[in-house]
């Protein structure tokens, strides 16, 4: 019962929150939610810098409920407006699937193992950001803005890894929802393509049941860029909720920063080639809104990189630091010949990537559509194609960096991530070209071409499901691991020890898949891995204080028999010596 209640109170709190942004900024209604949920998440993430994380939470949700009876008793009308908005319903009805098909699953990614379930489990065990006490946490420099809204929503909720899942599917398609803003007349036509946009993004980085933030990205990224545009003609509305999306986007993933550049860029030329002219003194709280936007995420930014440095001296040396001599020192170990072989490497992939083609495509034919019906300008329609070329030829430069200066040499040369890499920026095009046929659409006369424009939409977003995307596993059936199910029983009730050191007994390698899905399930760092076959004659399980068997091993069983352990009961089992 007080789970059921949390909930309501969490609904009411946004729905308030909603309805006051809404009220006070004027902006369009599809570009709301994600400017509620990112100022939502904002605050989490502030209140963590500040350790009131818990306390933050529940401030947001006071807060809401606060607007929301604010909002029901002094503007009534106006209220009601806007929760029968068809974005409002829209975005109602998408987070009820979402809750449907992802109530009771279990993360089984080995990525959400590695770090990003991992940091948002031990906030939830701590009520705080990780510290040098949990030396569990290996990636301290990856900042929290996305795993603090997770967070927030599983400490409401009640703690379950699926609600984790929800937060951040819930803020994911908040973003997308932003295309909608583009068919003003025929609102609904708009937001038909929103659930395909979603399929296509989780599609392509593999994001549906997982924490992992490079569709977020994305998604923010493309969201700031279509909230600038939609209010080109009124910035001054829009340059605050514009600072508050780009202050969490900097915080998600270091990539988003790339965006939030871009983003400031446009938001400063539209400001000033649409600012009203003054008679005699400067337009101050345009001004003032203007530094909120271009100072707010660089000082958010800036307040989680002295964080990590007070909190972690070592932080430095952590995987995939942007440390100048962390950077120098990767740099150092690569050869002429290396650098020289990476960078065939991922030009070759950049070049055979075709979802990348076909979103640069889509977007061009768009932007082609849309200067034919004089719906952009020619000097619009030049600046729009200019900007896309220049955007997309820095960021896939930032990959190939990124390869070069910040990756070992061993995962350089295997392109890991590449796939999500590049996948951010097709998403972002891909996201840009829906909203510009949604406008092409909405300016139509007749149903019909109304009607083939939208099913043109769902045809490209089609494709990045289908073929060029990764096999969506959406049969609820499918995402049941059966690994992470054997771990779980093997593990259930038992208590590590600080000291206690864990071994899980392999038969044969898998990338070290196993070790870190037992780090997750028992908050331990110290896991090693035992390879042990038929043929193995020395017993290496005499260091051990924990044993964990998945699967039968009979060789590891006698191993343990000999050191005056056996087995309590058949695999999947944990063995304390």
């Amino acid at each position: 019962m007080p789970q059921v209640l949390h909930a309501v109170a969490l609904v009411a709190s946004l729905l308030g929150l909603l309805l006051w942004t809404r009220r006070r900024t004027t902006l369009d209604p599809a570009t709301v939610p994600v400017v509620v949920l990112s100022g939502a998440g904002l605050v989490v993430f502030l209140g963590g810098l500040l350790d009131r994380l818990e306390p933050a939470v529940w401030m947001v949700v006071g807060l809401g409920l606060l607007a929301l009876v604010h909002e029901l008793v002094r503007h009534l009308g106006a209220s009601w407006r806007t929760a029968v908005h068809p974005v409002t319903l829209a975005l109602a009805a998408l987070v009820a699937g979402l809750v449907a098909y992802l109530h009771g699953l279990e993360f089984a990614h080995y990525d959400n193992f590695s770090h990003w379930a991992l940091v948002v489990r031990l906030m939830l065990e701590q009520n705080a950001f990780p510290t040098p006490a949990q030396p569990i946490i290996e990636f301290t420099t990856y900042p929290l803005g996305s795993a603090s809204v997770a967070y927030a929503a599983t400490r409401v909720l009640g703690g379950q890894e699926w609600q984790s899942m929800l937060g951040q599917a819930t803020l994911l398609v908040a973003a997308l929802m932003t295309v909608a803003a583009f068919a003003r007349r025929h609102r609904w036509l708009g937001l038909l393509p929103v659930p395909v946009l979603y399929l296509a993004v989780v599609s392509t980085t593999n994001q549906a049941t997982t924490l992992l933030v490079d569709g977020l990205v994305a998604a923010l990224g493309a969201a700031a860029v279509l909230l600038a545009v939609r209010h080109r003609r009124r910035m001054r509305v829009a340059l605050v909720p514009l600072a508050v999306v780009l202050a969490l986007l900097g915080v998600v993933k270091a990539s988003g920063l790339f965006f939030v550049v871009a983003v400031q860029l446009l938001a400063v030329v539209l400001t000033v080639a649409h600012a009203p002219r003054p008679r005699r003194r400067p337009h101050l709280p345009l001004l003032w809104r203007m530094l909120v936007m271009l100072g707010l995420p660089w000082l958010v930014y800036g307040a989680w990189t002295r964080h990590v440095a007070v909190t972690f001296p070592d932080g430095a040396d952590a995987p995939h630091s942007l440390d100048a001599s962390r950077l120098e020192e990767v740099g150092a170990e690569k050869t002429p010949a290396v650098r020289e072989q990476i960078t065939h490497l991922v030009l070759d992939a950049m070049r055979a990537d075709t979802a990348l083609k076909v979103a640069l495509g889509a977007g061009l034919v768009v932007l082609l559509l849309l200067w034919r019906r004089r719906l952009v300008g020619g000097r619009g329609a030049l600046a729009a194609l200019l900007a896309v070329a220049l955007g997309t030829a820095a960021y896939l430069a930032g990959v190939l960096a990124t390869y070069l200066l910040s990756m070992k040499t061993s995962e350089a040369l295997h392109l890991a991530g590449f796939r999500r890499y590049t996948g951010t920026g097709t998403l972002v095009l891909l996201t840009l070209a829906v909203a510009g046929l949604l406008a092409l659409v909405d300016g139509m006369r007749h149903v019909l071409l109304r009607l083939l424009g939208t099913v043109a939409a769902l045809g490209v977003l089609a494709v990045f499901v289908g073929p060029l995307g990764q096999p969506l596993t959406l049969p609820r059936q499918n995402l049941v691991s059966a690994l992470r199910d054997n771990a779980d029983r093997a593990v259930e009730g038992a208590q590590v020890p600080a000291q206690g050191e864990v071994c899980i007994v392999l038969d044969e390698r898998d990338a070290s898949y196993r070790r870190f899905l037992l780090r997750y399930l028992l908050m331990t760092p110290d896991v090693s891995e035992r390879l042990i076959t038929p043929e193995t004659s020395k017993n290496l399980l005499t260091t051990c204080r924990h044993v964990v068997l998945l699967k039968e091993n009979a060789r590891a069983a006698e191993m343990l028999a000999e050191l005056g352990s056996p087995l309590p009961h058949p695999p999947p089992v944990m063995v304390t010596r």
